[in-house]
C-alpha cells in the first residue's frame, strides 16, 4: 500500500520547475530515476520522478500519472547527482539534463547482441617509454588524478591504455574508454575484444538503434559490464565502481555537445573521476591547449611519447605554395598527381583530405555576382550530384533544390560552380586515374547504416587504392599500407574567425598526416597551401607541437582567451529579426553591472558569423571571467529569462566563437 502516493518529476523542456503528480493506482510505487508518462498542458510526455513522498501543493488539483514505463530506475543516485550537476554547470534544466544522460525512451529488454571476439593478433611488445608511462600511472591508480599522454601518432597509447586497464580490472574496477565517434570502428572494436572479455564489455555509440543502446544501457546497470567504449555519449554510462577513464583523442571537437545541455564530455569525465576517486588520462597527439596548460601548470601529470612504437620515422613532409603552383583541376600540383601516380605503381595506398564535402563550394552568378544562399540559413548552398542530377543543398538545415541553369536575380546563364567539394575531387581523381580503385569517406556516402565500416574495412583489406575523405579519414585509422597523404587545401579552418582556427588547423595536419608511414614502407605527406607562413602550418610541417602550443599560447595570453579566462558564448536567436535585436540589447542592458567587476570583459551583442540557420535570426555576446567572478556571472545569467519570441542559448566552455 502507498501511504503518500505523490512524485516529483521533470521533463525534457527547458523549464527548471519540478511538477507533483499522483501515483493513481495505490498498489503502485515509484523511485528516483524511473521514467513515467505525464499529462502536461493536455499532452503526454515522458518524466524521470526525481522525488517520491513529497508534500503536495496545496489547493491545487494534483493529476495523475498515466503510466509507470520502467520496473526499476534506469538512472542511477550517482546519475542523478550528475545530472543536477550538469544542469548547474551548462545552464540547462535538471529535466533536459537527465534526459540527455539516458539512452532514447524505449521500454527495457534482457534480449542482446553480443559483441565477437576480435581475432587479429596485435604486436604487444613494449618499447622503454611505454613501459615506463605504464608503470608510472598503475602506481597513481589508488590515489586517482589526472594524467597526459603525449604520444606521437602510432607511438602505442592504445597499448599504454589496455595495460593500465587490465591492473585496472583485475583490482576488481570498472573502466570507460571514451573514443572519437568516427574512431569506433570495427578495427577499434577487434582489437578491445581481443584482449578483454567481450562478455565483460559494452559499446554504446549513435549508429546503435534506441532498443539496442536500452540493451547495452542494461547490461551495464545490472553490473554484467567491466568496461565501457564509446564516443562523449558513453560517458554517461552506469557504470560502478570506476577506477579508470581514458578519453583518446582529448582534443577532438566532437568531444563537445552543441544541444542543451551544451556539455563537454572531458569535463563530464572530471567530475566522475573525482567521485570515485578514479585516474583520468587524456591521450592524444595534439594536446588541446587547456589539458597541457594544466600539466604545465603542474595539475595533470604529463607523460611523453616521442617516438613511435615501430622503428619507422614520422613521415617526411613537403610543403607546396599554390600561390606560385601551377594546378591542374583546380585542385592538384603536378608533384601530388606525380607521388599519387608513384604510389599506385607500387601498390600502396593514398588519403586524400579536403574538409569540405559535396561537389562544389556555392553556385555564382558571374554577371552580377549572386550568390545562391539557403533561404532558412544565410549561408550558401554547397553544388551536389545525384546520380548526375544536381542539387543545391544547405549544410546546416537540409533544404534542398534543383541547381539553377540561370541566375534567379538578372537571368544571366553565366552562372557557375566554385570551388571544390570531396564528391568532385573523387570525379576528377577517376578522371586522372581510370584504373585505380577509388572510395570517398564523408558525411554523404556515410548514411546508411554498415557504409562505413564496408569501406574501411575494404581500404583495410587493400581493395582501395585511392580514399578521398574529409576529417573522418583523420581520426584513428591505423593502415600499414599508406605511403602518402594529399592534404588538398590546409587553410579552410584558418579561415573561420575563430579563437581556436590556429589550434584546429594544426590539430587536423598532424593528425591526418599521422595516418601516413605506419607500416615497414616510408611515408610522405603533401600540405597544399595558400598560407605557407603560417605558424600552424608551418610547426605541422616539423611535427612540432612544442614550438606551436608556445606560439598559441602566447596569442590566447595577450588576448585573453581560454585557457586564461573562462568563456561562455551566449547567443539570442527568433524567427523575427527585430524581436532578436531588441532582445540581444536587453540581455546586454541586463549584464551591464557585469562589465564593472573585475575580471569580467562582455563584448556584444554583434551578429553571429552564420546570422541566420534554420529560419532563426542569431546575435552574440561573449563573457571572459575569472574564478572569482564565477558566482555573479551565474546570478546575472540565472536572473534573466528570455521573451517568447526568441530563445537565449548559453554555452559554457565553446569550443568555436562562431
Amino acid at each position: 500500500m502507498n501511504d503518500n502516493p505523490f512524485v516529483d518529476v521533470v521533463l525534457n523542456r527547458p523549464i527548471r520547475e519540478s511538477f507533483t503528480y499522483r501515483i493513481a493506482n495505490v498498489l503502485d510505487t515509484c523511485h528516483p530515476g524511473q521514467r513515467v508518462h505525464v499529462d502536461f498542458n493536455n499532452a503526454l510526455e515522458t518524466a524521470f520522478v526525481i522525488a517520491v513522498n513529497v508534500t503536495p501543493p496545496a489547493d491545487i488539483t494534483i493529476k495523475p500519472i498515466t503510466a509507470i514505463i520502467d520496473k526499476e530506475p534506469i538512472l542511477t543516485q550517482e546519475q542523478l547527482a550528475l545530472g543536477r550537476w550538469m544542469a548547474d554547470t551548462f545552464f540547462s534544466s535538471f529535466g533536459e539534463a537527465l534526459f540527455k544522460i539516458a539512452p532514447a525512451t524505449v521500454h527495457p529488454t534482457t534480449r542482446n547482441t553480443p559483441l565477437e571476439k576480435g581475432s587479429e593478433l596485435y604486436d604487444y611488445v613494449r618499447t622503454t617509454h611505454q613501459n615506463n608511462i605504464i608503470n608510472s600511472i598503475i602506481a597513481s591508480l589508488p590515489e586517482g588524478g589526472e594524467h597526459l599522454l603525449h604520444g606521437v601518432t602510432s607511438s602505442g597509447k592504445t597499448e599504454v591504455y589496455m595495460s593500465i586497464m587490465e591492473e585496472v580490472l583485475r583490482g576488481e574496477k570498472n573502466a570507460l574508454l571514451l573514443i572519437p565517434e568516427i574512431s569506433l570502428t570495427p578495427q577499434t572494436i577487434r582489437r578491445f575484444s581481443s584482449r578483454f572479455s567481450v562478455d565483460r564489455m559494452a559499446v554504446i555509440h549513435s549508429r546503435l538503434t534506441p532498443r539496442q543502446k536500452m540493451r547495452e544501457w542494461m547490461r551495464i546497470l545490472n553490473g554484467n559490464v567491466q568496461l565501457v567504449i564509446g564516443p562523449r555519449s558513453a560517458i554517461f554510462a552506469p557504470l560502478d565502481n570506476i577506477g579508470l577513464i581514458v578519453i583518446d583523442e582529448e582534443h577532438d571537437p566532437s568531444y563537445k555537445e552543441h544541444s542543451s545541455p551544451r556539455y563537454d564530455a572531458r569535463l563530464v569525465a572530471r567530475y566522475r573521476a573525482d567521485i570515485h576517486n578514479a585516474c583520468l588520462v587524456y591521450g592524444t597527439a595534439t594536446p588541446s591547449l587547456s589539458v597541457m596548460y594544466r600539466a604545465r601548470c603542474g595539475k595533470v601529470r604529463l607523460h611523453e611519447l616521442p617516438e613511435r612504437v615501430t622503428p619507422h620515422p614520422l613521415p617526411a613532409v613537403a610543403l607546396i605554395d599554390l600561390r606560385a603552383e601551377q594546378v591542374e583541376f583546380g585542385v592538384f600540383s603536378t608533384l601530388l598527381l606525380r607521388r599519387i601516380e608513384t604510389t599506385l605503381k607500387n601498390n600502396e595506398q593514398t588519403i586524400l583530405f579536403l574538409n569540405r564535402r559535396g561537389y562544389s563550394n556555392f553556385m555564382l552568378c558571374h554577371s552580377c555576382g549572386t550568390v545562391i544562399e539557403c533561404p532558412h540559413c544565410a549561408v550558401s548552398l554547397t553544388y551536389h550530384l545525384y546520380e548526375q542530377y544536381p542539387i543545391l543543398r544547405c549544410h546546416y538545415c537540409g533544404y534542398s533544390q534543383a541547381a539553377p541553369e540561370q541566375c534567379p536575380k538578372c537571368q544571366s546563364s553565366a552562372i557557375g560552380k566554385v570551388g571544390a567539394g570531396t564528391q568532385q575531387v573523387e570525379e576528377l581523381v577517376h578522371l586522372k586515374f581510370p584504373d585505380a580503385r577509388i572510395a570517398r569517406l564523408d558525411a554523404d556516402t556515410t548514411r546508411k547504416k554498415g557504409a562505413l565500416e564496408k569501406v574501411l574495412h575494404q581500404f583495410g583489406d587493400n581493395n582501395i587504392d585511392i580514399l578521398i575523405g574529409t576529417q573522418m579519414v583523420t581520426k584513428g585509422l591505423d593502415f600499414p599500407n599508406v605511403t602518402l597523404i594529399g592534404i588538398l587545401l590546409a587553410d579552410t579552418s584558418l579561415k573561420m574567425p575563430d579563437f581556436s582556427a590556429p589550434e584546429r588547423t594544426f590539430d587536423l595536419i598532424t593528425q591526418v598526416a599521422g595516418r601516413s608511414g605506419r607500416g615497414k614502407k616510408p611515408g610522405m605527406v603533401l600540405i597544399q597551401t595558400y598560407n605557407p607562413d603560417h605558424y600552424s602550418i608551418q610547426c605541422a610541417l616539423k611535427h612540432d607541437y612544442t614550438a606551436f602550443y608556445e606560439k598559441e599560447i602566447m596569442q590566447r595570453a595577450a588576448l585573453q582567451y581560454p585557457p586564461y579566462r573562462h568563456l561562455i558564448k551566449l547567443t539570442v536567436r527568433g524567427e523575427q529579426e527585430d524581436a532578436v535585436k531588441e532582445e540581444a540589447l536587453r540581455l546586454s542592458n541586463h549584464l551591464e553591472t557585469l562589465r564593472r567587476i573585475q575580471g569580467v570583459a562582455v563584448k556584444g551583442p554583434i551578429e553571429a558569423f552564420f546570422y541566420k540557420l534554420k529560419k532563426h535570426y542569431r546575435r552574440q555576446m561573449l563573457l571572459f571571467f575569472d574564478d572569482k567572478a564565477a558566482p555573479d556571472i551565474k546570478k546575472a545569467l540565472l536572473s534573466f529569462h528570455a521573451e517568447k519570441r526568441t530563445y537565449l542559448e548559453i554555452d559554457v566552455a565553446p569550443v568555436d566563437t562562431f
